[in-house]
C-alpha cells in the first residue's frame, strides 16, 4: 500500500472511533474541513491512537489523497488507478470497514500533478442524500448514497502545475466548486441536477 493510502486509512480508523456516538446531523463530517469549514468537530477525539492502539478495523485502499467524508454509517473516499486511468469513489461502512460500493470513471487523459500529489485529491461532499465528487481529470460526478449515478458534469482539465485540489462544498441548494488553473472560475451548480446556476470569473487568481 502506498504512503498516501496509509494516510487515508489512518484517518478512516480515527474517524470511526470518535464519531461512533454522533447522533445529530451537525456532527457528521460532510465535506472538506467539516460541516462549517473550520476543521473543528464536536465530541471527544482520541488522545492516544495508532496502528496498534484503539483500532476498530482496517481496510486496504488504493492510492489517493482525499480526506474522508462521513454521514451516518457511510464514509466516502476517492482512489486513483494509474494503470487503467480510472478514478474511483468509495463508500465504506463506518462501523465495520466493509466497502459497500465502488464506482469508477475513466478519464481520457490524466492531469499532471505534483510529485507528492494525486489525481484523486479532492474530498467528496455529501448532503445526506447524494455524494458529490470532483476529479480534475474528469469533472463532477454525483451518486446517491447507494452508489447510483444521478448526474455528471465533464469539465476541462485545469492547467495547474500542482494538480486540482479544490474540493466541492454544499451551500444550500448549490454545489460550489473552485475551478483552478489558467481558466479559473467559481461555479455554482444546482446540486439536484448538475446544471449551472452561476459562474464567476477568477482569472486573476489562477492557482488559489
Amino acid at each position: 500500500m502506498t504512503r498516501a493510502s496509509w494516510i487515508t486509512l489512518l484517518a478512516t480508523v480515527v474517524l470511526s472511533s470518535f464519531t461512533g456516538s454522533a447522533q445529530k446531523v451537525e456532527e457528521w463530517w460532510p465535506q472538506f474541513r467539516g460541516p462549517n469549514s473550520s476543521g473543528l468537530g464536536g465530541g471527544r477525539s482520541p488522545v492516544h491512537f495508532g496502528p496498534g492502539q484503539k483500532v476498530r478495523w482496517k481496510t486496504a485502499l488504493g492510492s489517493g489523497l482525499s480526506s474522508p467524508s462521513v454521514w451516518g454509517r457511510r464514509i466516502f473516499l476517492t482512489e486513483f488507478d494509474r494503470t487503467n486511468k480510472q478514478l474511483a469513489t468509495l463508500c465504506i461502512d463506518r462501523r465495520t470497514g466493509k466497502v459497500l460500493w465502488r464506482r469508477t470513471v475513466t478519464a481520457e487523459a490524466i492531469e499532471k500533478v505534483h510529485e507528492i500529489g494525486s489525481p484523486a485529491a479532492s474530498t467528496p461532499a455529501t448532503d445526506g442524500e447524494r455524494v458529490y465528487v470532483y476529479f480534475g481529470s474528469y469533472g463532477l460526478v454525483c451518486y446517491d448514497l447507494d452508489g447510483n449515478l444521478k448526474w455528471e458534469r465533464r469539465l476541462p482539465i485545469p492547467e495547474n502545475p500542482y494538480g486540482a485540489v479544490a474540493s466541492p462544498i454544499v451551500a444550500g441548494d448549490l454545489l460550489v466548486l473552485n475551478h483552478q488553473g489558467r481558466d479559473a472560475y467559481l461555479l455554482g451548480i444546482d446540486r439536484r441536477n448538475g446544471r449551472t446556476v452561476w459562474k464567476t470569473d477568477r482569472s486573476l487568481f489562477q492557482y488559489g
